[in-house]
């Protein structure tokens, strides 16, 4: 029986060690997409001076995800109990999904030449 709860726990653990890689491979391409999305909001900010507030709200949320990363990144590390590791991946989710969505709404319109960005999206809770 014993030598049963060994094999769950490594296989638990090979479980956990590969949401770890996934996580760190996510959690770094993210974090370098959000960096090339700053250095073209610059651009972007100087054809379209408009979108200013737009852009600078983004900006502040790619440092916030960054956050949220490195600390779900430590979670993952320091074999956090699933629960938490669960919480804070929903948060995450939660708080791109509402990312993408503003990002959506208030750039592409004027970015495709409508001018007239779509509902603003504004945080839920």
């Amino acid at each position: 029986m014993l030598h049963l709860l060994e094999v769950d726990a490594a296989r638990g653990r090979a479980i956990a060690d590969q949401l770890l890689g996934h996580c760190v491979t996510f959690c770094n391409d993210l974090r370098m997409h959000h960096l090339r999305e700053d250095g073209a909001y610059t651009a972007i900010q100087k054809t379209h001076p408009g979108l200013a507030p737009a852009l600078d709200r983004l900006r502040r949320e790619h440092e916030t995800v960054s956050r949220a990363l490195l600390d779900l990144d430590a979670l993952l590390q320091g074999g956090g109990d699933l629960d938490a590791v669960r919480e804070k991946f929903e948060r995450v989710a939660a708080g791109l999904e509402e990312h993408f969505a503003y990002e959506e709404a208030n750039l592409l319109p004027e970015l495709r030449g409508s001018g007239v960005p779509a509902a603003p999206v504004t945080p839920s809770g």
